[in-house]
């Protein structure tokens, strides 16, 4: 009880009790594919889905396969799409994803500024099972901090049975070390985020990336751009949707959402069914508020 007593979740309770909550219902967070095909018939606003590849039962979202380099230039030919994400359909902390901002005469154009032929692409996804979907364009303010990343909101609600609280909330930055994702536990910067009035303070960076930045900073460590003090953009609809999205699924009552903030509001982008916390605790313990005291009590052993 003595972490609790001081504020914070310890990784003995977030490891044994934390994603047990969810335990009936968390495939819906779990799989990426679970994930589009609630969510995303339910006018959220998550990216667009494409379809999935595996090298044997892929397919394209109008039914067509989606299994080899042919298959995938023929699907790319015979759409719209012109920038593409693809996601490993069961994976976490942005491993295996692959994000390619352009597509130009057949050929995937990544972050780096590699040309990916459909060939190239088939044959690093291999006999893996991956979602094809949406490359999300963030609001201009997001993109200033750090233009190489999809830079997103880590928040997280609470399902108390009468309404969705939001718990905390961390935005998540790409940095030189992460490259083209966000993720902490790569490299990328976690700033405090004030989840009532979206405004943002100090970031800082997981202890094993830390050779070579400061330990807190109130300026991006590669753009230079000042984040503390900043209202995040469209704050107000961010917190209307995730409240909205967490109460449609009563059994999911502990969810952490990653969401991308667009210049006409939001998208989710995905759930977290059992998300680490210390990219969240490192700006301050998560037990302080009576309100989510209260729910912890509730939910989990005391």
């Amino acid at each position: 009880m003595k972490e609790r007593v001081a504020g914070y979740v310890s990784d003995k309770d977030r490891y044994r009790w934390l994603g047990r909550v969810n335990e009936n219902y968390g495939d819906l967070l779990r799989n990426k594919w679970f994930f589009h095909q609630f969510f995303g018939h339910r006018e959220i606003p998550t990216p667009t889905y494409y379809g999935n590849y595996h090298h044997r039962r892929g397919r394209w979202i109008d039914g067509s396969r989606l299994c080899s380099g042919e298959d995938i230039l023929a699907a790319l030919d015979n759409s719209a799409v012109d920038a593409l994400v693809i996601k490993p359909v069961v994976g976490s902390g942005g491993n295996k994803v692959m994000i390619f901002s352009d597509i130009i005469g057949g050929k995937l154009i990544d972050s780096s500024g590699r040309a990916w032929t459909a060939g190239e692409l088939a044959d690093a996804l291999g006999k893996g099972d991956y979602i094809f979907e949406e490359w999300v364009e963030q609001h201009a303010e997001l993109s200033a901090l750090y233009p190489h990343s999809l830079n997103t909101v880590r928040i997280t609600t609470l399902n108390d049975g009468e309404q969705a609280l939001p718990w905390a909330a961390v935005l998540r930055v790409g940095t030189a070390k992460s490259g083209s994702v966000d993720n902490w536990g790569r490299g990328g910067l976690s700033v405090a985020l004030d989840v009532q009035s979206g405004e943002l303070g100090c970031g800082v960076v997981s202890v094993k990336h830390l050779a070579g930045l400061p330990e807190s900073t109130t300026e991006h460590p590669d753009t230079g751009c000042e984040f503390a003090g900043r209202v995040l953009p469209n704050w107000q609809t961010v917190l209307d949707t995730v409240s909205r999205v967490a109460a449609l699924v009563p059994g999911l009552p502990y969810i952490a959402w990653d969401v991308a903030i667009t210049e006409d509001g939001c998208r989710i982008i995905e759930g977290n069914h059992r998300p680490d916390v210390n990219l969240l605790q490192v700006h301050g313990g998560l037990l302080t508020a009576d309100k989510h005291v209260h729910w912890w009590q509730e939910h989990l052993p005391r």
